[in-house]
């Protein structure tokens, strides 16, 4: 299709404001110096990535230098895709110039600098920098052009599709390449490449339009059972296991591979990181001894483990205990009731991948000093730690959703953060503890209820919220929920 310049607008734009704001802006061209005698013009298959800062994709052309010589200026146009789909029904002898002028939109033309590359040819580069978080997947179009003496514009050959393509495609291509990056220009790449991912799956609450480091988003991972192996998967909706990594701290103890299976070795506790779009998770999974097993599965569910001190089996005084991750086949998520009571543990090693703990699991234990929850627990259960006079701090998990009463009564801790994921505290669950600092991660409100009263609590001090916990009758014998 030939288009008539004289039925369209004629105008050069360096760089269109109105581009800028929608889709980024164009940086400067660079150009390389050719020795061979040669009137080539074609668009360069694929785009790369800009590597110096403002990052971007950058789109090159191959020109011969006869060409080169003869010509004073070459310019690209940079235009997402779409235009050219919606304005462009032709490839074929077709005037991009004029065709995007008449669109209802402004179009981005940069003029070319020049320098030489090895293989005697010029190489023009134009690159769309600074792009948009929305527009990360979005797919740009480029073709280089230059205009003859008689005002005609000759454009670059080109296979069609191959000058197409997104910021996230040339940044997952350079990642999977055999070309090194600085850390800078790594993370660069790591991070375009979690934001895509991250706008696929309809994420975007609280992001900048442009960012480099993506505000933490949450993955979350189970631990199941894989023809009675154990696997870790994200369970988010949309997330793939091939949008994760897996490493594992000890091999010794369990190695992890691509997939999330896990091989068990010797006894003791691997940390295992899990990398899922662009953030770090690590899980502590627990092998524990065949030869040296305390432990019952009384679940009855074919789809996980609940673990009871097995009949016979005796806790020595201050035994140091390892609850196991995967136990008879299956992924190990509850410790029942009235477990280890009484008993003379000294110290123990949760697997992450347990999301209850029932009531008097551990009360009247001799556990000391810190006790570190499982990060995947959810629920804690009556009196779970009632008396353990020896735990000196508490780490609540992040996904906490509900402590039950008396959970810490007597356990004489004096600082506690609940995560934002707490949505309700029981009565006196930390009633006759030793408690001077209490954060609340969430912003929204808490409200105390008693026998059908109900009242809203300033939880803006943190000292204060430690006095409602432990001190004050009116409120420490109330249930606290979020509202």
């Amino acid at each position: 299709m030939v288009v008539s310049e004289n039925n369209f607008k004629s105008r050069l734009l360096a760089i269109v404001l109105s581009v800028v704001l929608i889709f980024g802006f164009i940086a400067p061209l660079n150009f390389v110096n050719a020795d061979d005698t040669d009137y080539t013009f074609e668009m360069v298959s694929g785009a790369s990535v800009r590597k110096v800062a403002p990052y971007g994709i950058k789109f090159s052309a191959k020109i011969g230098k006869d060409l080169y010589d003869s010509v004073d200026n070459f310019y690209f146009i940079i235009v997402p895709v779409a235009f050219i789909n919606k304005y462009v029904t032709s490839t074929e002898n077709v005037d991009y110039y004029a065709v995007l002028s008449s669109s209802p939109y402004d179009i981005a033309i940069v003029k070319a600098k020049s320098t030489l590359k090895d293989d005697g040819y010029y190489y023009a580069s134009a690159s769309i920098v600074d792009i948009l978080y929305k527009n990360l997947t979005r797919k740009f179009w480029s073709i280089a052009y230059y205009t003859d003496n008689s005002g005609v514009r000759h454009y670059a050959d080109f296979t069609e599709g191959n000058n197409v393509r997104s910021i996230a495609q040339v940044a997952s291509s350079a990642l999977n390449g055999s070309e090194s990056f600085t850390e800078e220009q790594n993370n660069y790449l790591n991070d375009t490449v979690s934001n895509a991912r991250l706008l696929q799956l309809g994420y975007s609450e609280n992001r900048a339009d442009k960012t480099l480091h993506p505000e933490k988003y949450t993955v979350n991972f189970d631990l199941v059972s894989e023809d009675d192996k154990p696997k870790i998967v994200p369970t988010n909706a949309g997330v793939l296991t091939s949008d994760c990594t897996f490493s594992s701290s000890n091999n010794s103890v369990a190695t992890i591979d691509e997939e999330g299976i896990i091989t068990e070795g010797n006894a003791g506790i691997a940390v295992i990181t899990c990398v899922a779009l662009g953030v770090s998770y690590e899980f502590n999974y627990v092998v524990t001894s065949s030869s040296n097993n305390i432990w019952s599965d009384v679940s009855g569910d074919g789809s996980y483990a609940k673990l009871t001190l097995k009949d016979g089996a005796s806790i020595a005084t201050d035994a140091v205990v390892y609850v196991p991750s995967f136990f008879g086949g299956k992924p190990v998520k509850s410790i029942k009731e009235y477990s280890l009571q009484n008993t003379s543990v000294s110290k123990i090693y949760f697997s992450d991948f347990i999301v209850e703990i029932e009531k008097y699991a551990f009360r009247s234990t001799t556990i000391a000093g810190a006790l570190i929850l499982p990060e995947n627990l959810t629920k804690l259960y009556y009196s779970a730690f009632n008396n353990c006079t020896q735990i000196t701090s508490v780490v609540l998990p992040s996904k906490i959703e509900e402590i039950q009463g008396y959970a810490f009564t007597s356990v004489p801790i004096k600082n506690v953060v609940f995560p934002k994921s707490l949505q309700k505290i029981n009565a006196f669950a930390f009633s006759k503890t030793s408690l001077e600092y209490a954060e609340f991660l969430s912003p929204t409100s808490w409200t105390a209820t008693k026998n059908g009263t109900t009242v809203t609590l300033n939880l803006s001090n943190c000292s204060v919220n430690a006095q409602y916990l432990i001190n004050n009758d009116y409120y420490r014998s109330y249930n606290w929920e979020v509202t």
